[in-house]
């Protein structure tokens, strides 16, 4: 009985759903989501309008996908897998995931506008928004195993506000409410000030003396418990 395979199993398909993406990524880079339609795309890789929906299911599935695959592109990245497991490479994550924002910001305001607008019927919706959530945690459940978090911190619920905190931030400034800067600056403080009340020992020092860099005016983080201990 022969064995029914997953999608894009082989190489080949790999290749090929990854330079779908590539083409889709660069029409957005150059044009905007205007300029995107699945029989372009379809055109444009070499493949029948059919297997892209086959693949992506719907546009706005195809347009997730494209503008989350930067951030996958980050986190596998040497630099990433080279810092420390845990807090510290949440934070390498979130100061490189900054630098498409300086580098290319119109991009990066139709990006943030694509992942914002998905919902539960956007194919690959839970894991594309939850994707900054599932590095908060697992970064999380690190620190937990090295006894650098208080005992019972909810790490679902931390993990939840981490990544509410960076999607707020940046849906700010996509809709012009903060600067370029203050986007950066805002983004990196924001994970530091919400994990120093969780953190003891010399995370928590570490975090703190990371802030004294961000922002030398912030008044240290008061060690009173927050509701987020079960």
């Amino acid at each position: 009985m022969a064995v029914k395979r997953g999608p894009y199993a082989s190489d080949l398909q790999r290749q090929r759903r990854s330079q779908i993406l590539l083409n889709t990524r660069e029409l957005l880079e150059s044009e905007g989501i205007e300029g995107i339609s699945m029989a372009r795309i379809a055109k444009m890789s070499s493949v029948s309008t059919k297997t892209l929906y086959n693949i992506f299911v719907n546009r706005e599935g195809l347009l997730l996908q494209a503008a989350a695959n930067r951030l996958d592109e980050l986190v596998a990245s040497a630099s990433i897998q080279l810092a420390t497991p845990g807090i510290p490479r949440l934070l390498a994550i979130t100061e490189l995931a900054m630098m498409p924002f300086r580098d290319n910001p119109d991009f990066m305001k139709t990006v943030v506008a694509i992942v914002i607008a998905a919902n539960e019927n956007t194919p690959g919706a839970g894991e594309r928004v939850g994707r900054v959530q599932m590095l908060a945690y697992d970064a999380l459940v690190v620190a937990r195993e090295n006894d650098e978090l208080k005992s019972g911190v909810d790490l679902q619920e931390l993990s939840l506000i981490i990544a509410a905190n960076q999607w707020g931030v940046a849906l700010m400034w996509q809709q012009n409410m903060i600067s370029l800067e203050q986007l950066i600056r805002q983004t990196n403080l924001n994970h530091v000030i919400t994990l120093i009340p969780f953190c003891i020992g010399g995370r928590k020092q570490w975090l703190e003396k990371r802030m004294e860099m961000l922002h030398p005016a912030i008044t240290p983080v008061s060690n009173q418990p927050i509701r987020l201990l079960s």
